[in-house]
């Protein structure tokens, strides 16, 4: 297999990744249309009072607290998995191994990688032997290689962090939800039963 066809493969598995980032994102404007369907349902409006005499709609206290508890939880749910998924959170092990590895073999200080594309950018020393191994043309395309799987790892690395956040987000926002659904059961019930 020549340097050329290692760089192609690589390549092919740049673009995987890209795609799989783009359907992360879909994933996560899924998630956003559900937060803002769960905030426009207005739950966390329940009154427990009737209109005008400010006379509890719900009798029995015992009720009024359950209802309480289930929106405080499912607003804490839902706020946590917002939280979690609009934020990247902290670098996984495997992307600070990663850095470590860059720092290690090049020597050079410490690099912050914040994304996966700066891999691909060419230091001087790199551009000068690269116009030097143009006309060698396998060590040009290893080079070229060698940087891209190092830019495939991190984005893999970065796209399982955010997979596993959008997860976990899904989980917490799903429990709020079912929260919301058991403080109206509740809230319907304690009315119906004066």
């Amino acid at each position: 297999m020549s340097a050329k066809d290692v760089y192609e493969h690589t390549r092919d598995a740049w673009q995987d990744e890209i795609e799989y980032a783009e359907t992360l994102r879909g994933r996560r404007n899924i998630f956003s249309t559900g937060l803002m369907v769960i905030t426009g349902l207005g739950v966390f409006q329940l009154s427990p009072f009737i209109d005008e005499d400010k006379e509890f709609v719900i009798q029995n206290p015992s009720v009024r607290w359950l209802i309480t508890i289930l929106i405080l939880l499912a607003l804490t749910l839902v706020v946590v998995g917002a939280y979690r998924l609009y934020t990247s959170g902290p670098r996984s092990m495997e992307e600070r191994e990663i850095e470590e590895s860059l720092e290690q073999e090049d020597g050079n200080e410490p690099m912050k990688i914040r994304r996966a594309s700066e891999l691909l950018q060419l230091r001087p020393d790199e551009e000068e032997a690269m116009v030097v191994s143009e006309g060698g043309g396998d060590a040009a395309w290893m080079m070229r290689a060698k940087k891209l799987q190092l830019s495939v790892s991190v984005l893999k690395a970065a796209n399982r962090r955010v997979s596993n956040r959008i997860k976990s987000a899904g989980v917490l926002i799903s429990l709020g939800f079912l929260a919301l659904v058991a403080a109206v059961a509740v809230y319907t019930v304690g009315i119906n039963f004066r």
